[in-house]
């Protein structure tokens, strides 16, 4: 039949491309040593549910920071006396596990305190959401949970924001926001749009100011509980007076918005191919468009430009413009089966690139 025959072609081209990867070839040997390709499959965009088990998501920033605090003092102690403590790894959220001496670690850290919120004001806070049933006095001896934590950073107000402050006269302006508004703002100071820059300052807190606690070579082990005594109020602490019903509703739309940076959620899950081909397998008549995407690096010493043309092959959506790359950089190539008809194809993606006086390179991965 014509699909077979579709299908042996393929594998015979694919063939040796796969011989070469499982000898260890790098992938810029495919085709050219100056044009790297490397191509990939959305596995979201497939049922495995008998195949693999659901991956697990990711930590979100507010979810690290709740890690990291939780576990860096119990890190310290570990790493005087030679025992590992890892600060990432998953952890309950129903436990209690941060005290309030992390938490004015943490204030620290990020530059809230003392500059846009009081210690005094973060005391009245944690005792607020601290769920436990203790009377005010004994809960800061006790712990917090995640949740209660996420409610604290609702219920900051960081009233010494520099956005406070009118950019035409400088004077101080305070504008009716709504508690949702101000979590978001606050959000936005932390960095929470960017996990990777909220995991990156977190090992410069643990490199720059928590490591250093050790550098005198006391017992960390008391300096700890010593810190531990030294973070409790010598003052009576009141809870937060009780929220009006419209406050209530604010303090949970800003919970709920919160939220969101407990888990990192990715649209697509790539995994990349054994070697640089694309096995988009049948197309089915107004089947669901099923995404791939193909990387292109430039591992040449000048800068490249680089044409795309599909040969042969079925009906795709590959949105491209020529374009120039310089040393090392990368393009991904985003690439769409459009389920237009039915039938099985057998083409090619052609990469051309070009470096100055050179002879114009080309690359070309199978695609079906």
């Amino acid at each position: 039949a014509c699909d077979t025959e579709r299908l042996r072609l393929f594998e015979s081209i694919v063939q040796p491309l796969l011989e070469r990867a499982r000898h260890g070839r790098r992938r810029q040997d495919f085709f050219h040593d100056a044009l790297e390709v490397r191509t990939f499959m959305d596995l979201k965009a497939y049922d495995l549910a008998g195949v693999a088990e659901k991956k697990r998501h990711n930590p979100g920033p507010l979810l690290l920071m709740f890690m990291f605090y939780s576990r860096i003092y119990e890190k310290l102690v570990g790493k005087q006396c030679g025992v590992d403590v890892p600060l990432f790894t998953p952890i309950d959220l129903e436990a209690r596990s941060l005290g309030f001496r992390a938490v004015l670690d943490w204030a620290h850290d990020v530059r809230l305190m003392p500059a846009k919120v009081g210690r005094r004001e973060l005391e009245r806070v944690f005792c607020t959401v601290h769920q436990g049933g203790l009377p005010p006095a004994e809960r800061f001896a006790s712990k917090i949970t995640y949740g209660e934590f996420v409610r604290l950073v609702a219920l900051i107000d960081a009233g010494g924001e520099p956005m406070d402050r009118s950019v035409i006269d400088k004077s101080r302006t305070r504008c009716n926001e709504s508690r949702v508004e101000r979590t978001r703002r606050l959000a936005k100071f932390l960095n929470f749009d960017n996990v990777k820059k909220v995991k990156c300052r977190l090992h410069d807190c643990y490199r720059d100011v928590h490591f250093w606690k050790l550098s005198d070579g006391a017992d960390f082990s008391k300096e700890a509980r010593a810190a531990e005594m030294r973070s409790r109020p010598q003052w009576t602490v009141a809870p937060l007076a009780p929220a009006r019903p419209a406050e209530q509703a604010q303090e949970a739309a800003a919970i709920k918005y919160l939220q969101q940076f407990t888990w990192v959620t990715s649209k697509h899950t790539w995994e990349e191919f054994e070697a640089p081909f694309v096995d988009m397998g049948a197309s089915v008549l107004h089947g669901t468009p099923r995404p791939f995407k193909m990387t292109i690096t430039n591992r040449g010493l000048s800068i490249a430009r680089l044409k795309l043309e599909v040969v042969g092959g079925g009906p795709v959506r590959l949105p491209w413009r020529d374009l120039e790359l310089g040393p090392g950089q990368h393009a991904d190539v985003r690439i769409e089966t459009a389920p237009l008809e039915c039938g099985e194809w057998c083409g090619e993606i052609v990469v051309s690139g070009r470096w100055g006086g050179a002879d114009p390179a080309t690359a070309a991965p199978p695609q079906a």
